[in-house]
């Protein structure tokens, strides 16, 4: 995909990949600026149930305006390919800050209050993120914090893996993701919860090296 262009959109590197497929930074011709673009699995909305339903969420995530959210810019399908284009957000991930160990409480104080805002502002409008995780919070220079993904993961897409195999997103999933029951803004709370004692002591609060263990 690097070099290729999507719409308006060239593709400069590949920045993430998750369930819902791979992000890259590319720069909209048009308006001459680094977004955020990234493209759906194939297949991934092979109904016009599925689709419908994509482009209702989009539409809503377009319409959230919370300093702490990363905005929607647009989405398309150009060639057989699904994309959304989401705001660049520049800086480090939580991921990569906690790796480095616990913060400093006066950080986890204006980083819980940052997310909590944004959150909140979410579920007034019915978007649940579903996949809240040091991975999908970036971190400026100045402390400035930005959810990304809000709204996208959809429920498939938190299924666990097998057991026995390392554990990722789900040591961050709140316990009725793993079943059918509907998921709500408390399942971000949880998600929130599980980042701040993380953040707090340096360790996640249910440890577990396989689902089952989890």
């Amino acid at each position: 995909m690097i070099g290729h262009t999507l719409d308006r959109y060239r593709i400069l590197e590949k920045i993430g990949v998750g369930g819902m497929g791979e992000v890259y930074r590319a720069r909209d011709e048009r308006l001459q600026r680094d977004v955020a673009l990234k493209v759906l699995p194939p297949g991934t909305l092979n109904t016009p149930e599925h689709r419908q339903r994509f482009r209702q969420e989009a539409l809503t995530l377009s319409r959230l305006n919370h300093p702490h959210v990363a905005t929607v810019h647009d989405f398309d399908t150009q060639g057989g390919v699904d994309f959304l284009v989401m705001e660049f957000v520049p800086g480090v991930s939580l991921a990569d800050r906690l790796a480095q160990g616990a913060l400093p409480e006066k950080e986890i104080t204006k980083l819980s209050t940052q997310v909590a805002l944004a959150l909140g502002e979410a579920h007034e409008q019915g978007v649940v993120h579903r996949d809240l995780k040091p991975g999908n919070v970036m971190l400026s220079a100045d402390g400035h914090c930005t959810i990304l993904a809000l709204g996208i993961a959809r429920d498939h897409d938190s299924t666990l893996t097998r057991p026995g195999l390392p554990m990722g997103t789900p040591h961050y999933m709140s316990p009725e993701q793993t079943a059918t029951t509907k998921i709500d803004a408390r399942s971000d709370l949880y998600s929130l919860g599980v980042i701040l004692f993380e953040a707090l002591t340096g360790h996640l609060p249910f440890p577990g090296e396989s689902d089952f263990d989890l």
